[in-house]
C-alpha cells in the first residue's frame, strides 16, 4: 500500500520495483537511498498528489495508473499495516531484502496478488462499499469516476463475466502503458458501456464507435 503525507493516508495499492543501481532515474527523476520505483496498480484516491510528479503529464495518483513512479520507502506500507521502515527490524534485516521479497511475491506469484484482492474484499469491504478511480476524458471520451463495486472484484477473482466498470479499469490501465511508451497516436478506446449489445439500437452503438475513431 502506498500512502502520503502519513502512514495512515493510503492512496493507492502498487507494485515494488527493486534496483541495485543508485544512479537509477524514473522519467529524468533520481530514485536515490530514501525512494523506491512503484508501479501504481489501484487508486484509492485519485485526485491525491504524486510524491514526485512527472512534469506536466504525471500529477496526481490517479494519472499514474500503470506507470512507474518514485515513492518514499517510508511511505510504502506492508500488508500487515507495517512501515516498511521498521519492518524486520528487530531482526537486523535491511529494507532492500524486504523490497527484493515483495518484488518477487508481485513478479513471480502472480496468483497470491488474487488471493490478497479476494481476502481484501471480503475482510474490509461491505456490499455497497466501492473503489473509485479516475477515467479522465481523452481515455475513452468523457471524464468521471469509475466506481468498482465488491460485486465487480468477485467476479474477476472467480473468472466469471466481468462487469463494464472492470473493463474500463483495464483500459485505464493499458492507456498508462500506451502513454508511458508514447503509443497514444495508433489507438483509441471506447467507454464499453456506450456500445454494449443492451444499449439502444444497432446504428446509435455505431455512430458512438465511429466517433471515437
Amino acid at each position: 500500500m502506498l500512502a502520503m503525507g502519513a502512514s495512515n493516508n493510503v492512496v493507492a495499492h502498487g507494485t515494488i520495483m527493486a534496483s541495485d543501481d543508485p544512479f537509477d532515474t524514473i522519467h529524468g527523476i533520481p530514485i536515490s537511498y530514501e525512494n523506491v520505483r512503484v508501479s501504481i496498480d489501484v487508486a484509492i484516491k485519485p485526485l491525491a498528489p504524486l510524491p514526485f510528479s512527472v512534469r506536466d503529464e504525471l500529477l496526481t495518483v490517479g494519472e499514474a495508473v500503470g506507470s512507474y513512479v518514485v515513492w518514499p520507502k517510508n511511505l510504502i506500507i506492508l500488508s500487515q499495516n507495517e512501515d516498511l521502515n521498521k519492518k524486520h527490524q528487530s531482526k537486523g534485516k535491511k529494507i532492500e531484502e524486504v523490497i527484493g521479497k515483495m518484488e518477487v511475491f508481485y513478479l513471480e506469484k502472480f496468483h497470491s496478488s488474487k488471493k490478497w484482492l479476494e481476502k481484501y474484499t471480503a475482510k474490509l469491504m461491505v456490499s455497497n462499499d466501492t473503489i473509485d478511480i479516475h477515467k479522465e476524458s481523452n481515455i475513452i471520451g468523457e471524464d468521471g469516476i469509475v466506481n468498482l463495486m465488491k460485486s465487480d472484484i468477485h467476479e474477476f477473482c472467480a473468472m466469471e463475466e466481468i462487469s463494464t466498470n472492470c473493463i474500463v479499469i483495464y483500459i485505464r490501465y493499458l492507456y498508462g502503458i500506451l502513454k508511458q511508451n508514447k503509443l497514444l497516436d495508433k489507438f483509441a478506446f471506447v467507454d464499453p458501456n456506450h456500445i454494449a449489445y443492451f444499449v439502444g439500437s444497432k446504428e446509435e452503438r455505431a455512430r458512438l464507435l465511429n466517433k471515437r475513431l
